[in-house]
């Protein structure tokens, strides 16, 4: 899937919709976590291409890199309408679980990397889900049209587990 093919599915409709006034307390995090995400996803897939030991994890991190890398210019132009600065870097506990990543090789990257995409992949569906069911003008939007991205994510990293 090309990154303007992600782009095209999540824009339509979303951004001419956004709400302009000031946003509800639970929406600022969302959007928020939503921007952070994704700057970590990419730099994650960015390191699963250098540091994979199988063509598999290589090619995922590609997707992982391409995919959140659109995305996030998407939540950053929807969190900007929402009048919501969006975050310029990952957190401190993402920070460290990158910084983790990085030290491993080999098989135990591999291992480790898949893990944490599983397990992060699984918490994006459900507070994206969530947000879906919850939320108020452009994010329940925003939130549906992520939610078949991430549920593919997660269905490439479990055949990587195998």
């Amino acid at each position: 899937m090309k990154s303007t093919a992600f782009t095209a599915i999540l824009a339509t409709g979303l951004l001419a919709t956004a709400v302009f006034a000031a946003p509800v307390a639970t929406e600022t995090p969302f959007i928020a976590k939503a921007v952070q995400g994704d700057i970590v996803e990419t730099m994650m897939g960015e390191l699963a291409q250098k540091q994979g030991a199988t063509q598999g994890v290589r090619d995922y991190g590609a997707t992982l890199a391409k995919d959140h890398g659109a995305h996030r210019k998407l939540a950053e132009s929807l969190a900007k309408s929402m009048r919501v600065t969006p975050p310029t870097a990952p957190s401190a506990e993402q920070i460290a679980m990158y910084n983790d990543l990085k030290a491993k090789t080999g098989r135990d990257f591999d291992s480790a990397f898949v893990d944490h995409m599983i397990m992060d992949h699984n918490k994006d569906i459900n507070d994206y889900q969530q947000q879906y069911a919850e939320g108020k003008g452009a994010l329940p939007r925003f939130a549906i049209k992520t939610l078949p991205v991430l549920k593919k994510h997660l269905a490439m990293a479990q055949a990587l587990k195998g």
